[in-house]
């Protein structure tokens, strides 16, 4: 019967993109029953419990139509709601305009009034986590890797991996509590990954902190732990450094809620065992790999990655690009490489970047193709950067819009000052450029790597050359970091009109409308119930790991001396509330960056 109903869906579709540009499609079957081709997209309607709404397949770059009819109010949990719009993201102010063209597969949720009230406060809201109430224990994901055996003193050092070279393995995820997840000796490969992480993890004299963070590659795309994308590729972050294991994922979750940024990845957290022997709870994110849009098969169409086009065309093709101050460094099993630029790296504006797409780094295999970058497209991506720079530098606002997404550079730097994260300046900061109706723009995000923000790193530790950063107060709540560090940010913020959208945008992110449901709310009420609803499971990590109370690397005295991990815990949401005062104090207290010049020296900022 499915699979009757399969072909009288596809049959449909293709008919119907003969006669219009818009295929309306059962709700709820959309991503079950056909491909979208990627010259479509998808766009689906998110009722908050209300009636169903038909999903709708779009032409790229035509407008997607307004329902014919207004979602209907549960009668058993809305009584007497009303349907006021709908929205692109759960916290916008602006109903969706249904005349935007349309590049990419978007979601709109609809929004609702309480009865006899204007407010929608109270009206049913997005559960932006239906997970972590489903299942209250982490399931465990089993690493096999033959001629790798534990010792059997738990505290002996172990270090079977190898950060570079790839090793057969074969993986299963247990006690999954009642969910059918259908991973059971699953082949393919790991290695390790990160980079001070990893050497971290990896240190040979101190067994007790051996905790390293991996990657691993399956042999086929799948879904991970009911995670709705489908990859290869999958990050297993220790965490070692963060005593709460939540500052990446409570990252992710804020930027999620800010629709600026338009791909974020997921993220589960499991118990890892590693040849039956348990090595602790771990955060498993998606990789940062590109999805060809354009390419001919389905299978090198890998859902769940950044959503890119390539074109033999430089000046059309599209691009992902990571800002890395250590690209140009040889690798640790090759110190001796010469890196070359153009090829191991580009350099733009004084700047050394990495060019992750198009480029032939990840290996072919398994069928999947990959774009190698020719010299065209490595010289287009480095003027377009300089370009970006330079217009940046200027500071003409109406130059500036010709060359940014501002919505996601605005979100972006929200995330990463909210946090404070000492990487802002130079290591995780990716971007994209892209095709959208108006012309190419740099697009900010996706987020990575937040496990030393939000007060966890005290920089006089490991680099002196940040005694200046420490001096204002590095791992405390005050002053401005990304804003200072990052030199686009630092020329943007004495923009007044980038100010301006940014001290708008912020304050309505951290207050809302004051009734204690805004973003940065439901992040802190979503760390209590992380620690609430898993506390156990975070607690047999701190078993297995004898980390409470030490320093691993460069957490504070005011993190040290805390001996469990619900202190960790506390530590963040206090730190958090208290940084969204600050930041709140110093974005409506000024114009910008130069009514604070003793905290915007330059005299020591990297180039």
């Amino acid at each position: 019967m499915r699979k009757i109903i399969y072909k009288k869906i596809i049959i449909t579709f293709l008919a119907v993109m003969l006669l219009s540009t818009i295929v309306v499609v059962p709700s709820g079957c959309l991503h079950n029953c056909i491909i979208v081709d990627p010259g479509w997209h998808m766009i689906t309607f998110n009722t908050l419990s209300g009636s169903a709404i038909d999903d709708q397949i779009v032409v790229r770059g035509n407008p997607a139509t307004r329902p014919s009819l207004d979602p209907t109010p549960n009668p058993s949990t809305m009584a007497g709601f009303i349907f006021v719009d709908w929205f692109a993201c759960p916290f916008d102010t602006t109903p969706f305009n249904f005349s935007t063209p349309i590049y990419d597969d978007i979601t709109l949720y609809a929004r609702w009034r309480a009865p006899n009230t204007d407010d929608t406060s109270t009206a049913p809201t997005l559960n932006l986590d239906p997970y972590t109430v489903a299942h209250p224990h982490f399931a465990s994901f089993h690493i096999n890797l033959p001629g790798a055996t534990p010792p059997a003193n738990i505290n002996a050092s172990f270090l079977p991996l190898d950060r570079y070279e790839w090793q057969n393995a074969t993986f299963s995820v247990t006690n999954s509590y009642g969910n059918n997840y259908d991973f059971n000796n699953i082949t393919g490969r790991i290695r390790g990954r990160g980079n001070s992480t990893w050497n971290i993890g990896t240190r040979a004299n101190s067994p007790s902190t051996q905790k390293w963070p991996f990657r691993i590659r399956l042999d086929a795309p799948r879904s991970m732990l009911g995670m709705n994308s489908v990859s290869t590729d999958w990050s297993f972050i220790a965490n070692l450094s963060d005593y709460t294991l939540m500052r990446n994922e409570a990252a992710k979750f804020f930027s999620r809620q800010l629709c600026g940024m338009d791909w974020q990845t997921q993220s589960r957290f499991v118990h890892v065992y590693f040849n039956g022997q348990y090595r602790g709870v771990y955060w498993v994110a998606e990789q940062l790999e590109v999805s060809n849009y354009n390419e001919a098969r389905v299978q090198d169409r890998v859902e769940g990655r950044i959503p890119l086009t390539y074109n033999p065309n430089p000046a059309l093709s599209e691009y992902f690009i990571e800002l890395d101050l250590r690209a140009n460094d040889p690798p640790r099993n090759d110190p001796n490489r010469i890196m070359i630029e153009g090829v191991d790296y580009i350099r733009a504006a004084g700047r050394v970047y990495d060019l992750r797409f198009p480029d032939d780094t990840r290996e072919n295999g398994n069928g999947f193709t990959r774009r190698t970058p020719t010299v065209a497209h490595v010289n287009y991506a480095r003027t377009f950067i300089e370009n970006v720079d330079n217009a940046l530098a200027i500071g003409n606002w109406t130059n500036i819009q010709n060359w940014i997404d501002i919505d996601s550079f605005v979100d972006f730097y929200i995330v990463h000052e909210f946090f404070k994260n000492i990487d802002s300046g130079g290591l995780s900061v990716h971007m994209t450029i892209r095709n959208t109706p108006n012309g190419r723009r740099v697009f900010k995000g996706p987020i990575w790597d937040f496990d030393l923000t939000a007060g966890n790193n005290d920089p006089t530790s490991t680099w002196g050359a940040f005694d200046a950063w420490n001096a204002r107060g590095g791992y405390t709540t005050a002053g401005i970091w990304p804003g200072h560090i990052n030199r686009w940010f630092r020329n943007l913020l004495r923009v007044p009109q980038f100010f301006e959208l940014v001290r708008v945008r912020f304050d309505y992110l951290a207050f809302g409308h004051g009734n204690g449901n805004s973003a940065i709310d439901r992040t802190i009420r979503y760390i209590h119930t992380l620690a609430n609803v898993y506390q156990s499971e975070f607690d047999r990590n701190f078993t297995r790991w004898n980390l409470l109370g030490r320093r691993t690397w460069a957490q504070p005295p005011c993190i040290v001396q805390l001996n469990t991990h619900n202190q960790n815990v506390m530590h963040l949401i206090n730190w958090l509330h208290y940084r969204r005062l600050q930041l709140s104090h110093f974005f409506n207290n000024g114009n910008g960056i130069n009514d604070n010049a003793t905290l915007w020296t330059d005299n020591w900022l990297p180039i």
